[in-house]
């Protein structure tokens, strides 16, 4: 997943910076502080959102394995019913 912020990694206010990593002049409160905490949210959100898709592959790769596993312990036994 590329780094990039909402437009493209612009700012905004078209400063040209990536709103993800605020400048450090720019964490002193001011006019942008606001801005600032929303884009800190966006990016915890991300990385959670990440964190989840992460533990799905985790899951449905342990899912594979099983059936794999259950596919060679069958495998060559006729099934009677």
């Amino acid at each position: 997943m590329s780094n990039e912020g909402v437009n493209g990694g612009q700012d905004p206010l078209g400063r040209g910076q990536n709103p993800y990593k605020p400048q450090k002049e720019s964490c002193t409160l001011g006019n942008n502080s606001l801005e600032i905490v929303h884009m800190r949210r966006l990016t915890k959100h991300k990385i959670g959102m990440q964190e989840i898709i992460h533990m799905k592959q985790h899951i449905i790769h342990r899912i594979r394995m099983q059936d794999k596993q259950e596919k060679e312990h069958f495998k060559g036994q006729k099934i009677q019913i």
